[in-house]
């Protein structure tokens, strides 16, 4: 039997990248931007978080690179969010 505990890999990576997502929260915050314009920032890129933890072999946030972008917007989140438009891909 394999010791690779799926849920007990993607809790361990959601911790490593909170600090990720909480720098760039603050340095968004640092650019004048609003607060809903951060927020919604915040949530895409934790959605694409989700991604890199949605197929094995399981990414941390600073382990992805130009392909898992590439990935993420021209295939899995029109796919997966329901929100999924020409806009929301931009932002």
């Amino acid at each position: 039997m394999s010791g690779f505990d799926y849920d007990k890999e993607v809790e361990a990576i959601r911790v490593y990248n909170q600090p990720i997502l909480d720098a760039f929260q603050a340095w968004l915050k640092t650019s004048g931007l609003a607060d809903k314009t951060i927020k919604n920032h915040i949530d895409n890129i934790d959605f694409f978080t989700e991604y890199l933890t949605y197929y094995e072999p399981l990414y941390r946030l600073d382990e992805a690179n130009e392909g898992d972008v590439t990935s993420f917007l021209l295939d899995w989140f029109p796919r997966k969010a329901m929100w999924a438009s020409v806009g929301s891909t931009k932002s």
